[in-house]
């Protein structure tokens, strides 16, 4: 689709940073607990209040999406079915808050004029040449991602009202003096830590579990006695489900032509289909950009992991058989079924030793733990230290941060960081315990600290004294603005693009 432009280079990366603006323009997205329930919307992806999400909107907002993060993660990103989940909620989460926040922006008589949008379009860098605004760039990139000029305007319209709505925000903010003082004291004192981060789940699949050792505790009773009572507490994690192997090839529909196109399609093209051209076929037709390089291999996968309509038929068909057109919100599909596996009853005897592995690399990594616990009560930071070279593990430092935890990114959720970061000195360096967060255990080392003068800001202009904090503060006012603006909404999601 780049090729449109004239320096492929330059105007792909041009054209993925506008894509990416108008997915993540400055405003928040709904906590998915607000996305509502199934309901009656058939052929739609939601419907907000009184409006409908279109399957096309999703759709593309998914494929938006893919294009995005392909080109973050490499082009793999997007292939496996909990990246099309996770892509299928993110990209309803944000059409929904979009379509919220255009609706309470018209209760408030807030619109984005014909000439405004017209004037976004115009200023694209994507769509200049020589920084004049060409519209058969323009007309080409409608052409080539497959959406009207009409579609195209309609979101940029959201897209735009969000950002007036931030704007409204971000204007009305005012800093009282008792807020400027505490941002003040914040500024003056300043950490630096180093710390280790301990993950048993991650650590049970990095400990080595020799076969003499499986073999030593498979035949010693007692430890068989507790080996079994491990198994039955995690029995259900070995069980085996029913399972199909499946390729397919997509023909992509979104209105009632194009699924009337697409159903002859994969009729005519069934015909031709056998097993051994299937995926050839797949890697030349298929309109599924996720598996049509692997020949439209699905892999293994068992029921609830697919649509409905393609469960059905997949769980039906016999090994080779390759199905009728199957339709979905999609559009129409063709299935060849590779491989079925039935549910199994897993006994303890056919996963003996796989059982006895996994318990000892978790009694293992408790032991360790358990060990690090104790060198941290006796402070005996030397022991610390083999114990982490021996283990792998790494202390890393964190950059200088104050006490709201400005600078420490996600370690400032951890419980207790922020406070034991701060209670500790050159004399006193090391916490006397593990913080938890989750499964995770962190160990915090003191590193340096600060004390920095800030000067008055009393005379300086509200604007300039807002500083950086304006606008992540604008932000949390507009989120939990907008999560009583969902509460107050009927908001009904189609599931089946979820699953």
């Amino acid at each position: 689709m780049i090729d449109i432009l004239t320096n492929p280079k330059r105007r792909k990366n041009l054209f993925y940073y506008f894509i990416f603006a108008l997915l993540c323009l400055p405003f928040v997205f709904l906590d998915p607990s607000f996305l509502g329930g199934a309901g009656s919307v058939a052929g739609y992806a939601a419907k907000v209040n009184d409006n409908y999400i279109s399957i096309y909107e999703h759709r593309s907002q998914v494929d938006q999406l893919t294009r995005f993060y392909s080109q973050v993660y490499g082009p793999e990103f997007g292939q496996s079915i909990n990246q099309r989940r996770q892509l299928a909620a993110q990209a309803l989460q944000q059409l929904v808050s979009e379509e919220l926040i255009t609706q309470k922006a018209h209760e408030y008589g807030l619109y984005v004029s014909d000439l405004e949008v017209a004037e976004t379009i115009r200023s694209i860098e994507g769509f200049q040449r020589d920084g004049i605004f060409q519209k058969d760039i323009y007309d080409a990139f409608l052409k080539n991602s497959r959406v009207s000029a009409g579609e195209f305007e309609k979101r940029l319209r959201k897209q735009l009202i969000s950002q007036k709505v931030r704007a409204y925000f971000m204007d009305t903010l005012v800093e009282n003096n008792l807020e400027r003082e505490k941002n003040q004291a914040l500024d003056t004192y300043k950490r630096k830590v180093s710390y280790l981060k301990i993950q048993p789940d991650q650590l049970k699949t990095q400990l080595k579990i020799s076969q003499e050792d499986v073999e030593q505790a498979m035949a010693n009773p007692d430890m068989k006695k507790e080996i079994q009572d491990y198994f039955a507490k995690n029995k259900e994690s070995y069980q085996q489900e029913e399972q199909v192997r499946a390729r397919h090839i997509l023909f992509r529909a979104s209105s009632e032509e194009e699924f009337a196109q697409a159903n002859k399609k994969a009729k005519e093209l069934r015909d031709e289909l056998n097993q051994q051209n299937f995926a050839d076929k797949a890697k030349e037709i298929s309109e599924d950009p996720g598996t049509k390089k692997r020949g439209g291999d699905l892999g293994y996968f068992a029921r609830g992991a697919m649509v409905p309509e393609f469960e059905q038929t997949a769980f039906s068909m016999k090994v080779g058989e390759i199905s009728e057109p199957v339709k979905t919100a999609f559009g129409y599909h063709l299935l060849l079924l590779e491989d079925k596996k039935s549910a199994k009853e897993v006994r303890f005897a056919d996963v003996e030793e796989k059982v006895t592995k996994a318990y000892l690399a978790e009694k293992k990594a408790k032991d360790l733990i358990a060990n690090l616990e104790q060198y941290v009560e006796q402070k005996d930071l030397q022991a610390i230290n083999q114990l982490a070279e021996q283990e792998g593990w790494n202390w890393e430092t964190t950059k200088e941060f104050d006490l709201e935890g400005r600078n420490l990114g996600s370690l400032a959720e951890v419980d207790r960081f922020l406070l034991t970061a701060f209670s500790l000195s050159k004399e006193q360096p090391l916490a006397g315990r593990l913080l938890r967060s989750g499964d995770e255990r962190y160990l915090v080392r003191y590193e340096s600290s600060a004390e920095q003068k800030v000067e008055p800001t009393s005379d300086k202009p509200e604007d300039e004294m807002l500083g950086p904090n304006r606008s992540p503060i604008a932000m949390r006012l507009m989120d939990q603005w907008l999560q009583e603006v969902s509460q107050q909404a009927k908001i009904v999601t189609n599931e089946s693009l979820l699953r």
